[in-house]
């Protein structure tokens, strides 16, 4: 599936971080936190300016970023 998001905006997919344990611990999904960086999957064209010019986006496909 081809994925084109519009104008200024995105498509990002969450990277997997590794799983760490302490001691005999197991901790459940829903108690960890989800991971902080992820990998862009699609960009749109750019941000259109008042007088109509086009400004592209400074992150380019399979760049990695974080997101909140």
């Amino acid at each position: 599936m081809k994925i084109r998001p519009l104008r200024d905006h995105i498509v990002v997919r969450r990277t997997d971080e590794d799983e760490q344990k302490s001691g005999s611990l197991v901790i459940p999904d829903s108690a960890k936190e989800k991971p902080m960086t992820a990998k862009v999957v699609a960009v749109g064209t750019g941000k259109v300016l008042e007088d109509g010019k086009i400004l592209p986006l400074e992150v380019k496909k399979n760049s990695q970023v974080l997101i909140g």
